[in-house]
């Protein structure tokens, strides 16, 4: 747990984002909060600002404000349904789920900045601009009494009408989870138009909340059509900022490799980070062990093909005993290793199959005297004891015998 562990994890994490993300939101509601909106002049007979003042709003900010944060809880279920056992590990589950919890924050305070700053530019008269008046007591006649700094100091929160901050924050809340489905439907690679319809239906509550803000008298029709797009918008800026579609029609993170789907493995650990993000999948050490082996030397019928078996065909040839230095077989790659060393093959740097098992001098003097007995049984001594392969390419195992019932030539040749 050092510095270098420390600084590793603030950027795997991605924590600059994060606080890039809040400190422009904190600068924005600062400036939203001090700085004087625009300041525009006030016709009393003005239709479209005379409109009542609501005491009771259908969607409070409060409620706005939970509805984007609990709709966050479909990226931890879409992403442990989909990428919690696939070979990539759940490190590269956890890093797709911040990708996403990132980039739902980048998109709500995103357009929160965007709203404020807008807002206090624009300084537009809200519908119930003047039942505000009314309500601080202020009547045309003292309206004209007042001076213009006193005016442009008076109901500032009614001259901030265009954008719409309801539903900028709605739909910045809600256009990244319906574009995290369209993915998880794959609906990005040539989808049915069906799943690309449930995929888009959250957006019926943004746009009811948009909605609502004209039956409360706070905003006009382009109010809210100016805060959806905006909050619209940079939900999708948010969303191909960090993610790309991949071959499966689904997300992926800009930096990752496409997920491998259908290989088990084993998971991969947090110490694994730099290899995940550079496209390697941990996979299981005792299945790529038998997968090393089998490629390198596949089975041959006929040979032993471990230790043990190796030991029970050194008892029926009447071979030396095993060493006593053999240990047990803990997994495929000792397995694999200790069949190679126990046909010598760590001696010549040859294959398993070229290797040549030397029968112990007792055989050899069998053998000699069968022959000089005219039991047609050849002397072993001219072999070659480093068993090379043959010059026409074959690949043969020789296992010399001792001459029993049935196999009195002494040599058993196997071909691979």
């Amino acid at each position: 747990m050092g510095l270098r562990f420390v600084v590793r994890h603030f950027f795997l994490w991605r924590v600059p984002d994060y606080l890039a993300a809040i400190i422009i939101a904190v600068v924005a509601a600062l400036v939203g909060a001090k700085v004087r909106p625009h300041c525009r002049a006030v016709d009393w007979s003005d239709p479209t600002i005379g409109h009542p003042f609501a005491t009771t709003e259908v969607f409070p900010m409060y409620s706005v404000a939970i509805a984007v944060v609990f709709v966050a809880v479909v990226y931890v279920v879409g992403e442990l349904c989909t990428r919690w056992r696939r070979p990539a590990g759940k490190l590269n589950m956890c890093l797709h789920l911040n990708g996403w919890v990132l980039t739902h924050v980048w998109s709500i305070l995103l357009a929160f900045a965007f709203v404020n700053l807008t807002k206090l530019y624009a300084g537009r008269l809200r519908p119930d601009f003047l039942s505000r008046l009314a309500r601080d007591g202020i009547t045309e006649t003292s309206w004209a009494a007042m001076s213009h700094a006193a005016q442009c100091r008076t109901a500032r929160e009614g001259r901030l009408s265009f954008p719409s901050g309801h539903s900028g924050t709605a739909f910045s809340g809600y256009v990244p989870p319906c574009m995290y489905l369209m993915g998880l439907f794959r609906a990005l690679n040539g989808g049915r138009l069906w799943l690309v319809t449930i995929a888009l239906l959250p957006l019926i509550l943004p746009i009811t909340i948009a909605v609502s803000r004209t039956n409360d008298y706070r905003h006009n029709f382009d109010d809210i059509l100016a805060g959806s797009i905006c909050g619209a918008l940079c939900g999708v800026f948010a969303v191909v900022l960090c993610f790309r579609p991949s071959t499966r029609g689904e997300w992926t993170l800009r930096e990752h490799p496409d997920d491998v789907v259908g290989v088990a493995a084993a998971p991969a650990s947090f110490d694994d980070e730099r290899l995940v993000v550079a496209g390697y999948v941990p996979g299981n050490r005792e299945t790529d062990a038998k997968s090393m082996a089998a490629d390198y030397d596949p089975p041959t019928p006929g040979v032993p093909t471990s230790p043990a078996q190796h030991r029970g065909r050194r008892e029926q040839t009447g071979a030396a005993a095993p060493s006593p230095r053999e240990k047990p077989i803990n997994s495929a790659g000792e397995s694999w290793d200790g069949d190679a060393r126990s046909r010598g093959s760590y001696e010549s740097d040859a294959r398993v199959s070229e290797v040549h098992v030397t029968p112990p001098p007792d055989i050899y003097r069998t053998a000699r005297a069968q022959g000089q007995s005219g039991g047609g049984v050849a002397d072993h001594r001219g072999a070659d004891p480093a068993g090379r392969r043959k010059s026409t390419g074959e690949n043969s195992v020789a296992v010399p015998i001792a001459a029993h019932a049935g196999n009195p030539t002494g040599r058993s040749s196997v071909r691979q």
